[in-house]
């Protein structure tokens, strides 16, 4: 496991993770189009478990598979303590940042809300309790001199991650769906979407896009009739999102499959990107972290 501070290293690992993330191949915009060949690992939120994103590593093995991709999100604050010891977010950042780096067109890391709270410097908070951001007072006195520039790349890395994916087969990935902009989103929007520049809280350029990507990864409406609105704007027919606690899974409307990667019911889903799924084949796929 990559433990602890190392700036070097670390500055390395999220520079390159930003370059990479800025010229994945299968990129356009804030989407990421998945081709109609391989297979994916879909995950569900981290939240700080980098043991459960080390057992998806290796079991995706990506080094023997040059076809099959990852889809990781919510990799950051551990809000469950009674769940696993301690919080490793800083480490699954990194940790991300290194495969991102060595599988650029295979490793694709998307924003949830939790990212981007941490890129605005938002606390949030959980039965009344606040979570820590990664780079809190205590981290940042610990890194030193170099906290500033880390900071900073970070933030880059967060900036610049994507929010949306579409597989050929007409399966739509994001960390949750829209619940306030249904009616202001649109695929061709977030194609056209870039980060934003400079040492700002902006994830997007667009204040218009900033408010889109700001719902769909803080949204909670799992209403049947939205979810066919939202199916209708992305051209799919079922959704794989995370963002809802759950033990492994669940499917609260026709549409969604929500996974939950976070704790000991852990899971992820295992597609081939040549077959048509059903919201039921979906979840006949989905597998535990444990076993």
């Amino acid at each position: 496991m990559i433990s602890g501070v190392d700036y070097a290293r670390d500055l390395i690992f999220f520079k390159n993770a930003v370059h990479a993330l800025r010229t994945d191949k299968l990129r356009k915009g804030d989407l990421v189009l998945l081709p109609a060949q391989g297979d994916v690992f879909f995950t569900g939120d981290i939240h700080g478990n980098v043991e459960n994103l080390e057992r998806i590593l290796q079991t995706a093995d990506l080094e023997h598979n040059p076809q099959r991709h990852v889809v990781l999100h919510e990799l950051i604050h551990n809000i469950y303590n009674e769940e696993f010891k301690g919080d490793y977010s800083y480490e699954c950042l990194v940790l991300a940042a290194k495969f991102k780096t060595a599988f650029p067109d295979q490793v694709h890391i998307f924003a949830g809300n939790h990212e981007l709270a941490e890129l605005q410097g938002k606390e949030i908070m959980k039965n009344g309790i606040p979570i820590p951001l990664v780079f809190n007072s205590r981290r940042i006195g610990a890194m030193g001199g170099g906290a500033g520039a880390l900071q900073a790349t970070c933030r880059q890395f967060f900036r610049n991650l994507p929010v949306g994916l579409r597989t050929a087969s007409g399966i739509w990935f994001s960390h949750s769906t829209p619940e306030k902009t249904l009616h202001k989103f649109s695929l061709e929007g977030l194609a056209g979407a870039k980060p934003a520049t400079g040492s700002g809280t902006n994830k997007c350029s667009d204040p218009y896009l900033e408010e889109v990507v700001e719902d769909l990864v803080w949204g909670r409406d799992y209403n049947t009739s939205t979810a066919r609105d939202f199916a209708q704007k992305v051209k799919s027919h079922v959704f794989i999102v995370g963002h809802e606690p759950c033990r492994g899974y669940s499917t609260p409307s026709p549409y969604h499959v929500i996974l939950d990667s976070k704790d000991r019911f852990g899971s992820f889903c295992y597609l081939k990107l040549d077959k048509k799924y059903s919201q039921k084949g979906i979840v006949a796929n989905i597998r535990s972290l444990r076993s």
